[in-house]
C-alpha cells in the first residue's frame, strides 16, 4: 500500500520500500585498470518499513523484494552493462523500532552488490 521510492513521502502509508543506490568501489577487469571508471561496484540498499506488530509484515515484503531482485536481469542500469545476470545478495539486517513522521515502524535492510561496465 505504501509504495516504492528513493525518498519517503511525508504522509507515507506502510509498508513502504525505500531504495538507495551508490557506487562504492572501482575495480579493474575485462582488460580495464582500477580507477579508470570502467568496472564500478554498485551497492543497492533496500529498506522495508512496516508499522504492523512484530516484523511479520516487513519480512513478507522483504521476501518478495529478494525474490524479484534475484531474478535474471532484474536490475537495469541505464548507460551501463550489468556484469552477470543478477545482483549479489549479501545480507538482510534488522533494526530496532524507530519513528518516521510520528509513526512507529520496524525496519529491515537488505544489501546487494552488482558490477557494471560502460
Amino acid at each position: 500500500p505504501g509504495g516504492v521510492g528513493d525518498a519517503i513521502p511525508q504522509n507515507a502509508l506502510f509498508p513502504y520500500v525505500l531504495y538507495e543506490v551508490s557506487e562504492v568501489a572501482q575495480h579493474g577487469g575485462f582488460g580495464s585498470k582500477p580507477g579508470t571508471n570502467m568496472l564500478p561496484e554498485v551497492e543497492v540498499r533496500i529498506h522495508v518499513y512496516s508499522q504492523y506488530g512484530g516484523r511479520v509484515a516487513a519480512q513478507r515484503v522483504m521476501e518478495k523484494v529478494i525474490q524479484l531482485l534475484s531474478g535474471t536481469n532484474a536490475l537495469i542500469v541505464t548507460g551501463y552493462t550489468v556484469c552477470g545476470t543478477e545482483p549479489f545478495y549479501d545480507q538482510t539486517l534488522s533494526f530496532p523500532d524507530e519513528m518516521i513522521a510520528g509513526v512507529p515502524v520496524r525496519e529491515l535492510v537488505s544489501l546487494w552488490r552488482l558490477y557494471v561496465e560502460n
